[in-house]
């Protein structure tokens, strides 16, 4: 079993996962901090010492929140309501440096000082484990397609997720005369983060269909026609929800993303659609990028 220190600070459905899903040999002491800083560089959101992984739940929160790290996109962290961003980036982090200690005898070669240039090496190690991450996720969605997601964030996370939409609510009851007219840009983007958070708790969905696109590699705001071609293969795929207006929604979870992959990809073939530029209108080919969490060749 793995031994957890500070665990109160996260859902206790994280520590069942982790000691369900590392394999035995690589499992070691993981300390959770709740501290706004960090001893090691800013930023900083695990470490693995040797002896035990660090986790710093403030700069993953950060990181997964409106304030994005510089790797968001890449690693997907910005795809989701806030809760949905919250978990994929921590159970990444985690899972990435669980994939530092299982890696580890692949990096022998590799000096710490060289390692802190950030040069070659670092990036060879930091891909090791970036691999091992996404083969694990991977995995888990086949088991999983909420990738172990609690409907509740508990925790630091829940904590700070329930200020924020305190916050919102309480900007807009305070405005509802003015709203959404005397909000700033960034209020509104924020109020809309906060219906579709509210949306997700009461579904248990993930994702909404611009998020799926994105993942597939099509730019809802570049391909409009987009959409509708998801909606053409949902069907038996996300959750529906219906708001007070009456008007009809599609969530999605994570484990909806290949289906929806290999479904458009039939579509695209036969020739029933093809992607058009909102620009020019040009029909373009398809080419769907790889899981955010998938290892290039993993998925078909």
């Amino acid at each position: 079993m793995i031994a957890f220190h500070g665990d109160t600070c996260v859902p206790v459905e994280l520590c069942r996962l982790l000691s369900q899903t590392i394999p035995e040999e690589h499992h070691i002491p993981v300390v959770f901090h709740n501290r706004r800083t960090t001893y090691q560089s800013r930023g900083c959101r695990g470490s693995y010492n040797g002896h035990q992984i660090d986790i710093y739940l403030n700069q993953i929160f950060s990181s997964s929140d409106l304030a994005r790290g510089d790797d968001a996109d890449e690693l997907g962290w910005s795809l989701g309501s806030w809760s949905t961003k919250s978990w994929f980036a921590l159970l990444w982090v985690c899972y990435h440096e669980f994939g530092h200690v299982a890696t580890e005898d692949n990096c022998d070669d590799v000096s710490m000082d060289t390692y802190r240039k950030r040069g070659r090496e670092f990036k060879y190690v930091e891909n090791l484990a970036n691999d091992w991450t996404r083969r694990r996720l991977l995995e888990l969605r086949d088991h999983d397609k909420r990738l172990g997601q609690p409907r509740v964030m508990t925790g630091l996370f829940g904590a700070r997720l329930f200020r924020c939409m305190r916050w919102i609510e309480d900007r807009v009851r305070r405005n509802s005369s003015h709203f959404p007219k005397k909000f700033v840009e960034g209020e509104i983007g924020a109020t809309m983060s906060y219906i579709k958070e509210r949306r997700c708790q009461k579904t248990g969905g993930q994702l909404y269909a611009g998020d799926v696109l994105t993942a597939l590699g099509l730019d809802p705001h570049r391909f409009p026609n987009a959409y509708k071609a998801l909606k053409r293969v949902s069907t038996g795929l996300g959750i529906d929800y219906t708001d007070r207006a009456g008007r009809n929604h599609k969530l999605y979870t994570w484990g909806d993303i290949p289906i929806a992959r290999s479904r458009l990809n039939d579509l695209y073939r036969s020739g029933a659609w093809l992607p058009r530029e909102v620009s020019s209108g040009t029909p373009l080919p398809f080419e769907h990028q790889p899981d955010y969490y998938a290892e290039d060749g993993l998925v078909a």
